[in-house]
């Protein structure tokens, strides 16, 4: 799926669907809403997150956390409308291009 906004419904049972989803927190609503749903369609999940233990990661088959320090603007609530974050998102994108190329590499072998 390429599309964040893919109509999550239309999967089809017949072919294995794998989404990697990304949250800083793994608490965002949006994000796990969208977590939750994907685990009812019978998604196959890799959280890619800051940490280990948040909402999203346990809805996850795979978590691939990155452990580096949030850095935010003041607020006291997971609710994106509270603060900004501008936490740095290159280990999640190294963490996915690591992933896509070890896919790459397996299908090759194929």
């Amino acid at each position: 799926m390429t599309d964040p906004f893919y109509p999550i419904h239309d999967l089809n049972d017949n072919i294995v669907t794998v989404a990697v989803v990304f949250s800083v927190s793994g608490e965002a609503e949006y994000a796990v809403a969208l977590a939750k749903t994907l685990k009812k369609y019978g998604c196959s999940m890799i959280c890619i997150s800051n940490t280990d233990h948040n909402t999203i990661a346990k809805l996850s088959d795979i978590t691939l956390p990155y452990f580096i320090t949030q850095h935010r603007t003041p607020g006291n609530s997971w609710k994106a409308a509270d603060y900004v974050d501008f936490t740095s998102q290159v280990p999640a994108v190294t963490l996915a291009e690591l992933l896509a190329k070890r896919l790459a590499r397996r299908l090759d072998e194929e």
